[in-house]
C-alpha cells in the first residue's frame, strides 16, 4: 500500500490519496461529513485501497489553511481532485465513484451533478436536497450555501 500527500499549493486541493502497487481500473474520491477534517476521509480511503481500488481523501473545510464554517466551499476541490486522478491513471482508463457521508455525501451528490467523470456516488446518510451552510458557534446556520461553483453560491 502506498500513500501520497496532496498539497493545496501543488494541486489546488488538500488530499491523501491511497493505491496498491499495480494498476487499477478504480477509483473513489472519499469526503467527511459536517465534521470536516480528513482523518476520517483517509480511514475510510485506505479500506477502498485494499481492496484495489485507487482512493483519494478530500479535506473541502475544518483543516489547515481552508474555511473553518461548512458555507461557500468549492466544487472546485472536487473538479480538481478528478483532474489529479486522471493524470496519476493516464496510461489506462478508471472508473470514477464518490463517498461522502451526511453533509460530504451532499458534496459528493452536487459534483456528481455538475462532473460527468462521476460515475457513481455512495452517499451515506445524505439530505435530499441542498440545506444551508453551518459553522461551529452560535448561531448554528451561516444563512449562506454550503456549496458554490465558480463565483456563485448555488440555491439552498
Amino acid at each position: 500500500m502506498q500513500e501520497k500527500a496532496i498539497s493545496m499549493r501543488e494541486a489546488g486541493f488538500l488530499g491523501h490519496a491511497y493505491y496498491a502497487d499495480g494498476k487499477t481500473t478504480r477509483a473513489v474520491i472519499v469526503v467527511t461529513g459536517s465534521d470536516g477534517g480528513i482523518d476520517d476521509a483517509k480511514y475510510i480511503s485506505h479500506k477502498f485501497a485494499q481492496q484495489g481500488c485507487l482512493a483519494e481523501a478530500i479535506g473541502y473545510f475544518k483543516v489547515a489553511g481552508l474555511s473553518a464554517a461548512l458555507s461557500e466551499i468549492p466544487l472546485e476541490y472536487i473538479a480538481r481532485a478528478i483532474g489529479w486522478i486522471r493524470a496519476f491513471g493516464k496510461e489506462h482508463s478508471m472508473t470514477l465513484a464518490g463517498y461522502g457521508f451526511s453533509k460530504g455525501a451532499e458534496y459528493m451528490l452536487v459534483a456528481a451533478s455538475r462532473f460527468q467523470e462521476i460515475q457513481a456516488v455512495v452517499a451515506v446518510a445524505p439530505n435530499d436536497f441542498v440545506c444551508e451552510g453551518i459553522q461551529r458557534r452560535i448561531p448554528l446556520y451561516t444563512g449562506k450555501s454550503p456549496w458554490r461553483y465558480g463565483d456563485k453560491p448555488l440555491p439552498h
